[in-house]
């Protein structure tokens, strides 16, 4: 266990508490015992499933002004407008009423990816590159990148994610990376 100052315990959970879900927990270096709330608890053992960073890039998106795109076809400089809706309109650079809707799109399904798992083991040799996306901000400065990735060696096709958020493959879900890979034949 890591305490908030660096400090790291090894604890011993031990049996439930009389008439209660709480249990009683021992620091093993010092022979302690304390009592832990069994909810508090159930969310430590399951923290592998409950707390996991499900998105890709955090605020990245809402400080970009542009990005490019490099697939193994081509590659594309998109400038950030906002638009009159919700959605951004995406545009070549310095040309501000030629509006792309395509490419649009596939920028809000970008978004939309949510990581299932990390897989840090994964075979990186066994990963095609579909995409590289470099993001940018109002300076023109890099403030994030990710990768698109993908593995037909499970029979089907299985999709990944590489970012300045994960650091390592984190596997995305299927129905949401499958698109972008479609929108990335059109594109390019």
């Amino acid at each position: 266990m890591e305490i908030a100052r660096g400090e790291t315990r090894m604890l011993r959970v031990g049996a439930s508490v009389f008439a209660s879900g709480d249990r009683y927990l021992q620091d093993v270096e010092s022979g302690r015992a304390y009592v832990f709330s069994g909810s508090a608890l159930n969310s430590l053992a399951n923290a592998a499933s409950i707390l996991v960073e499900r998105r890709v890039l955090r605020d990245v998106v809402d400080r970009t002004a542009s990005v490019t795109v490099r697939t193994p076809r081509g590659e594309r400089t998109m400038e950030k407008v906002e638009g009159t809706g919700a959605a951004p309109v995406w545009t070549p650079p310095g040309q501000p009423g030629r509006a792309d809707a395509g490419f649009g799109t596939f920028m809000e399904r970008l978004q939309q990816l949510a990581i299932m798992r990390y897989e840090p083991g994964a075979d990186r040799s066994s990963l095609r590159s579909l995409a590289t996306v470099e993001y940018r901000n109002a300076r023109d400065n890099p403030i994030g990148q990710l990768e698109l990735l993908r593995s037909d060696a499970e029979g089907g096709p299985a999709y990944f994610v590489l970012s300045t958020q994960t650091h390592v493959p984190a596997r995305v879900y299927p129905g949401s990376a499958e698109p972008l890979d479609q929108d990335l034949a059109q594109l390019f």
